[in-house]
């Protein structure tokens, strides 16, 4: 017979008592101490890294807008391109995202205007 069925049939004993907590402590264990790994490595097994020690790899906050209460748009500069999110108390949310233009079209585009 197991725990459950002991307790459910009014047969508590220090034994079965001793076997639920010890149970419930192990998956109480279980979840916090993967809650720790996560916040602690999570980041390096997700490879998701945002350093001030390497620029090309940061994210910036070009603007930022209050649409209505609790909601926020967000213009950020990633390495390659430009992304919109939205921000609430309950999602965060992809928007929009546009690749950087190359500078070197940029400055070609100048040139041909200046030449003309």
């Amino acid at each position: 017979m197991t725990s459950a069925q002991q307790i459910a049939n009014g047969q508590l004993t220090p034994f079965v008592l001793l076997d639920v907590v010890l149970k419930l402590g192990l998956v109480l264990f279980l979840i916090y101490g993967s809650a720790y790994l996560l916040k602690r490595y999570g980041h390096q097994i997700l490879n998701f890294q945002v350093s001030k020690n390497k620029p090309d790899q940061a994210l910036e906050i070009l603007q930022v807008q209050a649409l209505q209460r609790g909601v926020t748009l967000y213009l950020l500069q990633a390495p390659h391109s430009q992304i919109l999110i939205s921000v609430s108390g309950t999602e965060v949310r992809r928007l929009s995202e546009w690749a950087n233009a190359v500078p070197h079209t940029i400055e070609l585009e100048a040139d041909i205007h200046e030449a003309i």
